[in-house]
């Protein structure tokens, strides 16, 4: 992972959401695109001139990327409360015609973005655009994305909960979880999903293979889910169901990644 795009719509909370990436992507050594979309482009048999329509376009245009300009002079400035020594984020910025496409972020397979992050709104992924954002983005799933509610300050994590069904395909979310874990030497709390069949013996296979897996140590089972506190993350199972909200993390308060 080498770039975090942060989707921004001009709201406080897209603005919380860079800021709390920016202080994210020191930890990790990663730089940062914010990026804006516009919106549905108006139909060509609307009666309203073409000219005025371009010409509406691009005073659009130049007033949003002048404030997708300061907004990233207000996030480099954070690099003043950095530790000296500390791997300073550069910060870019991206205007973008038409209609949102999570596609269009990384469909490129030279793609450097590795972590995709969007603010929420009363810690819901909610208001427009953000909440289609957020929904098109976790549908896809074509890279982690990262919800942050509006009172989460970065801090580095203590501790990230995975809830899992502990099955076999759920290593590979385990994998990408250890790698953001281990810059934070974080514990890595594993926890099922409600209604797991055989638990006790679905987890001991599900630990054992962790272990043969990966050297990290940081990792211990729990039957329920921990009452989350920051700072810590939160990240929901393979039987996460996309379109049902709010995940029991984002009642918490916490911000949670969706793999």
């Amino acid at each position: 992972m080498k770039q975090i795009l942060v989707m921004i719509d001009f709201s406080v909370n897209a603005a919380h959401a860079a800021d709390y990436a920016f202080r994210l992507a020191a930890c990790l050594q990663m730089d940062i695109l914010l990026v804006h979309y516009t919106g549905q482009k108006p139909p060509v048999d609307s009666g309203i001139s073409e000219d005025w329509l371009e010409e509406q376009r691009l005073a659009q245009q130049k007033a949003g990327v002048e404030k997708l300009r300061l907004l990233s002079v207000a996030v480099r400035k954070l690099a003043e409360s950095l530790d000296a020594g500390a791997y300073l984020p550069a910060v870019r910025y991206q205007w973008q015609d038409g209609a949102f496409d999570p596609r269009l972020a990384v469909y490129d397979p030279k793609s450097t973005v590795g972590l995709l992050v969007a603010g929420s709104h009363e810690y819901l992924p909610g208001g427009k655009p953000s909440q289609d954002h957020a929904r098109l983005l976790i549908e896809h799933g074509l890279r982690p994305l990262l919800i942050v509610p509006p009172d989460a300050d970065f801090q580095p994590y203590r501790q990230i909960v995975f809830e899992t069904s502990l099955a076999e395909e759920e290593m590979a979310r385990l994998q990408t979880l250890i790698k953001l874990a281990e810059p934070f030497q974080a514990e890595l709390v594993i926890t099922p999903v409600p209604l797991a069949k055989k638990l006790r013996d679905r987890a001991e296979r599900f630990m054992a293979a962790i272990a043969r897996q990966s050297p990290y140590t940081h990792i211990r089972f729990q039957e329920t889910l921990p009452v989350l506190k920051k700072p810590e993350l939160a990240v929901p199972g393979g039987n996460f169901d996309k379109g049902q909200w709010p995940p029991a993390a984002l009642g918490q308060r916490v911000p949670l990644l969706v793999l």
